[in-house]
């Protein structure tokens, strides 16, 4: 199978124009996608240069592959019509192996992508230990091979594929194991339009192994080949693909799945559902989930900003999830009716006070409210009374976000914090999995499974100093 490697030395192209070819190095580098052309650019680049930026650039490389560079820019350098100098392009999205005129043109039969970790998180060491009285002969095939299908709409299908392969060698086993997220669409869409879509089984999967995760590997096979200058790519030939938004990493910390909040075999039945219905929330979950996994996954943030983050990601969630809006046109009709009847005189100073008149919870109805999702099963987990931490919260949260001596003199210490805000990530973990349908009963048993997870989540040493409130 074709493997993205750059630099890449080749000549390069506008789609139209293969006989204007003009060579240069491809690279990426800082999370760019960059093509430098050293040879002297033909007059027909002179639009590229005046900022018509092309749908796209062909190239083929010195190996005689070739290449699709997506949404092109002039990004600098000296480049001159008739000029030997150097001129440099970025680009979105690259296509090794195929040519496509532009990423509407690229159609994908289905896109592939391989995860870090994905195979901890698929339990595969569990399905390996049925297959270990396997017989030597059939060790040199692959012996376990899973394909699940995970989502299936009317506009979307994802499955996961694993396979285990054994081989023999000097009287040794050695196994490899395989995995990936397979998305297709039934109705056929572009390229681009997959990518939203992989981006949010990847936020999907960062919650579930409670870490960073990583794109390895992202392939594609094509509607139909597209005959061009150098290489043909056959219909079933995967094209691998790179682009800006979607980084792609080669090493990763490796983790094991004790340390997940849940992978695949955990969800049981409930895997189909809960995916769906995280693809069909995303959109209104997004604002929490974004803050939730930036915050997680940073280690140079201070004490306070952590607090402060998870106090919003548990107000967003709530704001999305469990706030009452039923009345809301009532309320609005009601302050309108108001502010007609006020004297015109006052007008002036009602209408900037109407803010205060909003219809919406306060901080401490909502936090509340979520503890009360979670359920007094989980919340006794916790060696906090829920009213004390709630009350413990409102107040570090309004002492560092609008000081006054009451707020000071009621806000916990700083180094209270830490342990307010990894409770409110655990509550915001299970209002989360709750809210995109698994039952109360697992979401318990995800949090519990382990020894290890419920004394480093729970209860650290510091923590037990809250047993006295």
């Amino acid at each position: 199978m074709l493997t993205i490697k750059t630099p890449a030395e080749g000549e390069w192209f506008l789609p139209s124009h293969s006989d204007a070819a003009v060579p240069g190095v491809l690279r990426v580098e800082e999370g760019q996608i960059l093509l430098t052309l050293l040879g002297r650019l033909p007059r027909i680049w002179e639009r590229v240069i005046s900022g018509l930026n092309p749908e796209a650039i062909w190239g083929v490389t010195t190996a005689g592959i070739p290449i699709t560079l997506l949404h092109c820019t002039f990004w600098g350098g000296r480049g001159m019509i008739g000029s030997p100098r150097a001129a440099t392009f970025t680009s979105s999205l690259i296509l090794w192996g195929i040519h496509r005129k532009s990423a509407i043109d690229a159609i994908p039969v289905e896109l592939s992508v391989r995860f870090s970790n994905l195979e901890n998180w698929l339990g595969h060491t569990r399905a390996l230990a049925d297959f270990e009285s396997a017989a030597l002969g059939e060790l040199r095939r692959p012996i376990l091979s899973l394909q699940q299908r995970l989502v299936s709409t009317e506009d979307l299908e994802i499955d996961v594929v694993f396979r285990t392969c054994w081989t023999s060698s000097d009287r040794r086993l050695e196994a490899e194991d395989k995995g990936a997220i397979v998305f297709r669409s039934p109705k056929g869409i572009p390229l681009l339009e997959y990518l939203p879509l992989v981006r949010i089984f990847r936020s999907f999967l960062t919650l579930a192994m409670s870490s960073q995760v990583y794109m390895s590997e992202m392939t594609a096979i094509f509607v139909a080949p597209l005959e061009s200058r150098g290489q043909s790519v056959g219909r079933r030939n995967p094209v691998p693909i790179l682009g800006i938004d979607i980084p792609i990493r080669s090493e990763w910390p490796e983790m094991s799945a004790r340390r997940f909040l849940f992978d695949l075999p955990a969800l049981d039945d409930h895997a189909t559902e809960f995916i769906t219905q995280w693809y069909q929330r995303f959109e209104i979950l997004a604002p929490a989930l974004n803050l939730y996994i930036f915050t997680k996954n940073r280690n140079d943030l201070a004490v306070e900003e952590t607090f402060l983050n998870a106090v919003k990601a548990c107000e967003y969630l709530h704001r999305a999830t469990l706030e009452d809006n039923s009345q809301a046109e009532e309320h609005a009709a009601r302050i309108a009716e108001i502010f007609q009847a006020c004297p015109e005189q006052h007008k002036k100073w009602f209408k900037k006070k109407l803010p205060l008149l909003r219809r919406e919870p306060n901080l401490h109805q909502r936090l509340t409210e979520l503890t009360s999702l979670v359920g007094d099963d989980m919340m006794k987990l916790l060696p906090v009374k829920a009213d004390i931490l709630v009350e413990k919260t409102v107040a570090g949260r309004n002492y560092l976000t609008h000081f006054s001596k009451e707020a000071k003199r009621t806000s916990p210490s700083i180094s209270l914090l830490p342990s307010l805000e990894r409770w409110w990530f655990l509550i915001f973990e299970a209002s989360l999995l709750l809210k995109t349908g698994l039952p109360q009963s697992s979401v318990k048993d995800l949090f519990l499974r382990n020894r290890e997870m419920n004394l480093e989540r729970f209860c650290e040493t510091r923590d037990l100093r809250w047993t006295e409130c």
